[in-house]
């Protein structure tokens, strides 16, 4: 959520400054589009900066289903979204609706294009990169269907956050003594 704190601020603005449908649409498409492109070239320039995949992880659950889920939330926000602005004296919709496209396709798009895995200088998991140095701790919670649970903690701009690794069952002893080697707790 924290991500996208600026393509929130910058659609309140465009929602309150524009006058009409036409400006939310051009002004929406102009403003929020560059910035889901420069998050998109960050995110990347991050992950090529974590190194080489010490342990692949592509046969772990990814965040689709999650992803989905947002999705139908999202659909609901929107449908809430267009009843407001046709029924109401509020043109809040298409800016709005803009931005609940662009965060699900960037979503959808990091899932896709950026391999999950354990890497030399940290942690691709769930369109997050997380450095080694900021990982607190670690402790598995348990199997369940060929898959073992990692809790993570990690502190990252002086918040404390967790993040959930499925690693297949096979690959847990492997996992367990990197994090053992690269987390110094």
């Amino acid at each position: 959520m924290f991500n996208f704190i600026v393509a929130y601020i910058v659609t309140l603005i465009i929602t309150d400054i524009s006058r009409s449908y036409s400006e939310d649409f051009i002004l929406s498409i102009l403003v929020l589009v560059p910035i889901i492109l420069a998050m998109v070239i960050y995110t990347r320039t991050k992950y090529k900066k974590m190194g080489s995949p010490l342990i692949n992880l592509e046969k772990a659950p990814t965040n689709m289903p999650g992803i989905r889920a947002a999705t139908i939330i999202f659909i609901l926000l929107a449908i809430f979204l267009v009843v407001v602005s046709y029924f109401g004296k509020h043109r809040i919709a298409i800016p709005w609706l803009i931005l609940i496209v662009l965060q699900l396709s960037y979503g959808i798009f990091m899932e896709n294009t950026l391999t999950k895995g354990l890497m030399r200088n940290g942690i691709w998991t769930g369109n997050r990169l997380i450095r080694w140095g900021a990982i607190k701790a670690f402790k598995w919670m348990g199997t369940k269907g060929g898959f073992a649970t990692l809790k993570i903690e990690y502190q990252e701009y002086y918040f404390f956050q967790t993040a959930i690794l499925k690693v297949i069952s096979d690959q847990k002893e492997e996992v367990d003594g990197l994090f053992k080697k690269m987390v110094r707790a």
